[in-house]
């Protein structure tokens, strides 16, 4: 068995830290020996069964500097194999993890293509493998010149489909603890509030599926971050121009999560790029018919008018289309959703997700 050292960039509840998360569990429960590390205190410690094996890497200090200290004194002090690194954010894990001559596997998730030279060069200098999720994102990482295509994996992200239906709150029954009629039909979306992931582009969409379908109300999940504190309130302020005040909630990620999105009869992803996005796997485990932008690795889930529908990112319009044609054709919707989540069980499992990565760790490691 081998000793992982898992870095994380971050330590909130968004897809790349949750996925990096549950690949840590996973692979402590065939046995490895796994060490989870982020940043700093944040709330997806509380997903850790024992919170004891969740180390900050930050401490007490405020230099620039200190995680990487900490972290490679850590690293001195106990035997790991490997470390894997999750996100370019998290380059205080490979700097920490290349002084003490650790293999690096690089998690990256997000599009280089602006990119600068010396974070192109770092990352090519300081990882072993780079790891993507997506088979769009290895080209596109591939023509930045970051890394050459031999040094690169495509490992799609893994859900639990089982964990995430079970135990969940029948969706009338959520409903009614939003406020919101269970007879009434719940358009939703789930991702960071900016935009990137576009929350003006489901606002703007809500409008266009209210005029077509006035019984139809709207749930915005999702919480502001880093350099965009205050777009909370500019898009509920969109929301009230366009007399949606009435017909949408804004409700903050939890790790209650998979109850509000139970709830949908429909989930949204307006992105305006993606590598491989995790809230779009778990919605198609639920089982929930999705109307997805055709951006990064997403046309790699969505089969378009088979497991779900594909408009072009930046277009409300086509996204109302698309979300109200699944609303007047529940029959069909239901069974939209139901092929979503067959396809997850059989690409995108958790489980087919650990396979591979375990087959990466044993390559790396002297002793697996």
């Amino acid at each position: 068995m081998a000793a992982i050292l898992y870095v994380s960039h971050a330590a909130n509840l968004s897809g790349a830290p949750i996925s990096l998360m549950l690949l840590c569990r996973e692979m402590a429960g065939r046995g490895h020996e796994t060490f989870f590390v982020t940043p700093q205190k944040g709330p997806l410690e509380s997903l850790f069964p024992d919170q004891a094996s969740v180390w900050r890497a930050r401490g007490r200090g405020l230099g620039r500097w200190t995680p990487v200290r900490n972290l490679h004194a850590l690293i001195k002090e106990k035997r790991f194999d490997i470390a894997h690194v999750n996100c370019i954010y998290a380059d205080y894990g490979a700097m920490a993890a290349k002084k003490a001559g650790l293999p690096i596997l690089w998690h990256i998730r997000e599009n280089l293509d602006n990119a600068g030279y010396f974070l192109k060069k770092k990352l090519g200098s300081l990882a072993d493998l780079a790891l993507v999720p997506s088979k769009e994102l290895k080209e596109r990482i591939v023509r930045t010149g970051a890394f050459p295509e031999e040094k690169i994996r495509v490992i799609p992200n893994g859900v639990d489909v089982a964990a995430c239906n079970t135990g969940r709150t029948a969706p009338g029954l959520m409903k009614e603890k939003l406020g919101l009629d269970p007879n009434w039909p719940l358009v939703g979306t789930v991702g960071t509030l900016c935009p990137r992931k576009d929350t003006e582009g489901f606002i703007l969409a809500a409008a266009r599926v209210a005029l077509k379908r006035p019984d139809a109300r709207f749930l915005v999940v999702g919480n502001e971050m880093g350099s965009w504190k205050g777009y909370l309130l500019k898009m509920k302020k969109l929301a009230g121009r366009l007399g949606l005040e009435q017909k949408i909630v804004f409700h903050p990620a939890t790790p209650g999560v998979f109850d509000l999105m139970n709830a949908m009869d429909v989930f949204v992803l307006p992105s305006r790029w993606e590598g491989m996005p995790r809230v779009l796997l778990e919605a198609m485990a639920l089982a929930k018919p999705v109307v997805a932008t055709r951006v990064g690795g997403v046309p790699e889930l969505v089969l378009d008018t088979g497991t779900g529908f594909l408009a072009p990112p930046g277009s409300p319009g086509a996204i109302a289309d698309a979300v109200a044609a699944l609303l007047n054709a529940p029959a069909q919707s239901r069974e939209m959703g139901l092929r979503a989540r067959a396809v997850v069980e059989k690409n995108f499992s958790l489980k087919a997700h650990a396979d591979k990565m375990e087959r990466i760790y044993e390559a790396f490691c002297p002793n697996p």
